[in-house]
């Protein structure tokens, strides 16, 4: 059986998202015409600053683009070629308003951990949701959010809701409304839907991304 191309692959997982190609092209502020002709294999792999871009429409990781295409993402010698991406424009449903991403904070289906004292100040993060039952938390599935860090906002208010981002499974952001309920345990929840999950303060401050800022509705 003959081995999956690098277009195979990305294929495969845009018809398993039910996108079209012009879809793609879209998020990935790519042509539709590029985009076929490297999914088809009627072009070479994509250097990195276009393999991050078809990340960003694919809906999946850099990592997993950079695994897809058997690289190994360089971020010290693609820094500057990061730095040069064109920012990303999403128009808000239900008004004029576009949603500008910079070039160097591509959208992300999942996110690393925040450590605390090994960051130095406020990280800040697009994060696109792939959960299916946050509608009581006014959240739908492919929204963007937008996820900030810092130390402090490590710190929750005791008995009051915080919507935050946290990975509960390694390498898998899910968006949670988190109760301190005291100093050593939290609650997250669905907003009021399904069972509420307890966690220990150490695996929520292990665990921990970011606090949700704002949330956007992408065109989808």
């Amino acid at each position: 059986m003959q081995n999956e191309t690098f277009g195979d692959k990305i294929k495969k997982i845009r018809l398993s998202h039910g996108d079209s190609v012009r879809k793609v092209a879209m998020y990935a502020d790519i042509s539709p015409s590029y985009y076929s002709q490297v999914e088809n294999n009627k072009r070479n792999i994509p250097k990195p600053i276009n393999l991050r871009k078809i990340a960003a429409g694919l809906r999946i990781s850099e990592q997993e683009i950079f695994n897809l295409a058997g690289l190994i993402p360089d971020y010290k010698s693609n820094a500057d070629e990061r730095k040069a991406q064109k920012p990303q424009k999403i128009q808000v449903t239900g008004s004029k308003q576009q949603l500008i991403i910079p070039g160097d904070q591509n959208i992300q289906t999942a996110l690393a951990p925040y450590f605390g004292t090994k960051k130095i100040g406020t990280v800040t993060n697009w994060l696109r949701v792939t959960e299916s039952d946050l509608t009581s938390l006014g959240i739908l599935s492919n929204d963007v959010v937008v996820i900030q860090a810092t130390a402090e906002d490590k710190t929750l208010p005791l008995r009051k809701a915080t919507l935050i981002a946290i990975n509960l499974d390694e390498d898998h952001t899910v968006i949670r409304q988190a109760y301190m309920l005291d100093y050593s345990h939290l609650m997250l929840t669905l907003g009021g839907m399904g069972q509420p999950l307890f966690i220990s303060w150490a695996q929520y401050l292990d665990q921990f991304v970011g606090k949700v800022i704002n949330i956007y509705r992408d065109l989808h």
